[in-house]
């Protein structure tokens, strides 16, 4: 269903990050919105089951190669790994 894999450094990055642990020569990883209002539904790569996701929430993109389906990997507020199109990120920056 997916050549993606977790990268292990992004993600441990993204979690010093939320917590307020970033380092001082780090560049810290902006955050993206879901386009969109209520839910969708989006296959969680660890899980491998499908969750449900908060439109308008924000995420952090972990891989930004598109699979053969145009979807790519992001982390979630829920701690949820998920694969959503890149067509429903939005791009926020530093918030």
């Amino acid at each position: 269903m997916s050549t993606h894999e977790v990268d292990k450094d992004t993600l441990k990055q993204i979690l010093n990050q939320i917590a307020g642990t970033v380092g001082k020569n780090t560049e810290p990883i902006p955050e993206v919105g879901i386009k969109g209002r209520g839910y969708i539904w989006c296959y969680d790569l660890l899980q491998k089951r499908m969750v449900r996701v908060a439109c308008e929430s924000k995420c952090y993109i972990l891989d930004h190669t598109q699979d053969a389906d145009g979807k790519i990997l992001v982390y979630t507020p829920n701690n949820d790994v998920i694969l959503i199109e890149e067509s429903k990120i939005l791009y926020t920056g530093y918030d």
